[in-house]
């Protein structure tokens, strides 16, 4: 017995040195440390550089969906979004841009990648010209996805889905047109939908008019189902849903400001649920406005109410927990101030100054981050009980000196 203790003694102390340095390198003494130790510079300005990416891998592993959480109109977030759909493709295979517009959107921009015409291309951005994805930096990431499928077979190209609600008539008007087998064929509830898209375009009339012309068109269609086979062929079902999204931008719109986020992104929700059930076992990456990108609840001071996002709400769905990783931007910038998503400088100062990109995985062991609400952005939320910031996302990608896009 004492032979037995001898050795267990003799063990521990030549063995302890290792222990205590394993347990020192899993340590922290406070958040800076973490992210000492938890970080790798990206090379933004080189496209198909991917070092520092690898930091990724392991995250990679069963997800379904990444995302990462843009503030909209800022320039330098697009290089990193086409570089992740570079590196994704090579890691997982991926397929599926997963883009925050609504389905016709998508339509026209997968038309555009199939034909290389920049005038269809030109056509999608006029649809949305006055809102935020009318921007330099936004159009030439899609010149920028084409020429990357041009580098891949054709059944590797990258395809746009879009999930959002339509948010304004033009696309819609120019899809349905697009799709129609036999434009000589409309029938009433349908030319009074297509003149009302155009006016809603402009403004003309409201959501609430605009969802009652559609409501009839959806009474309609059901009575003649073979008159409306007749003028759509086999786009019937895609006119199905583009119904059913008109719907919901009518409603969303229609909502008190307040509602919108949860109210849109609800249906957002629901298009994912039926786009998902048609391509099976896809794989998505999409960048998206930030707080869509979070995987639980977000508590909205100003109203003081609790927010579903996207990921939040699938994230919850037992088909999709655990299969989705989020990464939020940070930006930093000396001429454009005015951020939601500005880094905390207090955590990243050194950083900051190094002039560097850089991508901080939040979610590695012993981090702080997993362990508390440490909020690493300017804007300081109130948080749900128990929660942690890697309840929301789990790497955050710092963007140094980044300016405001221009307007096509």
């Amino acid at each position: 017995m004492k032979n037995i203790k001898l050795i267990l003694m003799v063990a521990v102390i030549l063995l302890s040195p290792l222990l205590f340095t394993l347990f020192k390198s899993n340590s922290y003494s406070n958040e800076k440390d973490y992210l000492k130790k938890n970080n790798k510079p990206i090379n933004l300005e080189v496209i198909n550089d991917f070092s520092g990416l690898e930091i990724l891998k392991d995250d990679l592993k069963n997800k379904k969906i990444i995302f990462t959480g843009e503030d909209h109109t800022l320039d330098k977030d697009n290089l990193f979004k086409i570089k992740m759909i570079k590196y994704l493709q090579k890691e997982v295979d991926l397929k599926y841009y997963l883009d925050e517009s609504g389905y016709t959107n998508a339509y026209f921009f997968n038309k555009y990648l199939n034909s290389g015409d920049e005038k269809i291309l030109k056509q999608a951005f006029n649809q949305v010209k006055g809102t935020a994805l009318y921007n330099t930096d936004d159009y030439n990431f899609y010149k920028s996805l084409y020429e990357f499928n041009q580098t891949l077979p054709k059944d590797k190209h990258i395809e746009i889905v879009g999930i959002d609600i339509e948010h304004g008539g033009l696309s819609s008007y120019e899809y349905l047109i697009d799709i129609m087998k036999n434009k000589d064929l409309k029938t009433e509830p349908l030319d009074a939908l297509l003149t009302n898209l155009k006016k809603y375009s402009k403004r003309e009339i409201d959501a609430i008019q605009l969802r009652n012309i559609n409501q009839s068109l959806i009474d309609d269609a059901k009575k003649n189902e073979n008159e409306y086979k007749n003028i759509f062929g086999e786009n019937i079902e895609d006119f199905k849903y583009l119904l059913n999204n008109l719907e919901a931008m009518c409603v969303s719109y229609s909502s008190e400001e307040k509602d919108w986020n949860n109210v849109r992104d609800k249906y957002i929700y629901d298009n994912f649920k039926y786009i998902d059930s048609k391509l099976k076992d896809a794989k998505y990456f999409g960048q998206w406005g930030g707080a869509h990108v979070y995987q639980d609840t977000f508590h909205e001071d100003y109203y003081d109410l609790d927010y579903e996002y996207i990921a939040s709400l699938l994230n919850k769905d037992p088909d999709y927990t655990g299969k989705i990783l989020s990464i939020q931007y940070g930006y930093s910038s000396k001429v454009y101030m005015d951020l939601y998503s500005k880094i905390d400088k207090n955590l990243f100062n050194d950083y900051i100054n190094s002039g560097k990109d850089v991508l901080f995985k939040l979610n590695g062991k012993n981090s702080p981050f997993a362990k508390d609400f440490i909020y690493p952005l300017h804007y300081k939320p109130t948080h749900e009980n128990n929660q942690v910031t890697t309840d929301l996302f789990q790497y955050i990608m710092l963007i140094n000196d980044v300016n405001k896009s221009n307007s096509l």
